[in-house]
């Protein structure tokens, strides 16, 4: 059993619902007649056997002690349900995706694209998706260049001989960060779709893809690490505009 969904500030709330849905589709092992008497009913329930779920949790050191610490939320909902939660911490969506790959959890929260490379790759399943506010479950990617740079001549031109795409061998590029989905798994996987790179490596293995982008774009900058000024979706922009490029 797999549960996708993207990462996102409501993870705690996202999280508690799925496991509330899981105890409704379990909901059978709570149920008793109703001609049971009372005591019939607390022996009953005290002699249900529990169903153990690990669930894989990105490691955050700023939820560690409070309410949205899984361990918290795994200890709560383990004493109202018939689930018995184990928090499965892991330092990484890959890790993540090999954690379920190799049966060491149950399920696992994740973003879009990684889930997408879960099921492509491995046949894992999504149980849920989180839906945002204007009631779609994806979202677009979209890459920037500097306005005077070839790509965006080619781009703008309007020539269907010049192909911008054609350009970004070799080129120093600022990614939100490793196995991120927007700025990494959807652009490679655009890249790697229609011919333009070429897989280095074990297709079958996530590293190959650090090692795709290492072939395929200039070594610096390094992906960014979290924590570090050019991580995320504003750091990849402070890394193209004050980077030289």
């Amino acid at each position: 059993m797999v549960f996708f969904v993207p990462r996102s500030e409501n993870a705690l709330r996202t999280i508690l619902c799925a496991l509330m849905l899981l105890l409704v589709l379990f909901s059978g092992c709570l149920g008793n007649t109703s001609n049971e008497k009372d005591t019939g009913a607390v022996d009953q329930e005290n002699e249900r056997e529990e169903i153990p779920l690990s669930v894989a949790f990105i490691v955050d050191q700023q939820f560690f002690g409070t309410e949205n610490d899984p361990s918290y939320m795994a200890q709560k909902f383990s004493e109202e349900t018939i689930f018995e939660i184990t928090p499965y911490p892991v330092e990484s969506e890959e890790a993540m995706i090999e954690s379920l790959r190799f049966g060491h959890v149950d399920l696992a929260m994740m973003d879009a694209a990684s889930s997408w490379m879960s099921w492509k790759n491995y046949g894992l399943e999504a149980l849920l998706a989180d839906e945002e506010n204007y009631g779609r479950t994806y979202y677009n990617s979209n890459a920037w260049v500097k306005s005077d740079s070839d790509i965006a001549t080619y781009q703008i031109d309007d020539d269907p001989l010049t192909d911008p795409f054609s350009l970004f061998e070799g080129k120093k590029t600022c990614h939100t960060g490793w196995f991120d989905s927007v700025g990494m798994l959807l652009p490679m996987g655009f890249l790697l779709g229609l011919g333009y790179a070429n897989v280095a490596g074990n297709p079958n293995d996530v590293e190959s893809l650090l090692f795709t982008i290492q072939e395929f774009f200039d070594d610096e900058p390094p992906i960014p690490e979290a924590g570090t000024k050019y991580y995320g979706y504003s750091g990849a922009l402070r890394c193209l505009f004050r980077r030289n490029r």
